[in-house]
């Protein structure tokens, strides 16, 4: 009983690291989301400065 209860524990310590894993890389994948919507952002107001003139 005591060895199902330290494989629970280690697979539960191993998803928790997964977890905080994702968790970086998707806090990573947002702010190259909001930078590239920002440079799209900055683009199309370029455009839109160039098409008045």
């Amino acid at each position: 009983m005591a060895q199902v209860a330290s494989k629970a524990s280690e697979t539960h310590h191993s998803t928790e690291l997964v977890l905080r894993h994702t968790n970086e890389i998707m806090e990573e994948v947002e702010i190259d989301l909001w930078t590239s919507s920002q440079y799209l952002q900055d683009d199309n107001e370029q455009h839109e400065v160039e098409s008045w003139e």
